[in-house]
């Protein structure tokens, strides 16, 4: 959020919007059988189901995570872009 609205309509706001978009309307659900799917099935790096160690905790928090991170990408830089703006800060730049 912080490097879309300091770089804001170049290359890195427009992936970082597009990121956020899609983080943001993709259901948890869907995003965590697509994430089970490629990391514990296909590249057999995570396991899909149980518990005990730090590897059955990364699935489920690289899900909530990224559905949640489009919200705040998203908030940040709409935050940051409206601070830009303001009189004190064209000033410091003076």
């Amino acid at each position: 959020g912080t490097l879309s609205a300091l770089y804001r309509d170049r290359w890195i706001d427009h992936l970082s919007r597009l990121l956020a978009l899609v983080g943001a309307a993709l259901p948890s659900f869907w995003l965590g059988l697509i994430l089970i799917d490629l990391f514990s099935v296909r590249l057999n790096w995570l396991p899909s189901m149980g518990a005990g160690t730090f590897k059955h905790l990364i699935l489920p928090s690289l899900t909530l995570g990224i559905a949640m991170s489009g919200v705040y990408v998203r908030l940040v830089r709409s935050s940051l872009i409206e601070s830009l703006g303001q009189d004190f800060i064209r000033s410091a730049r003076a």
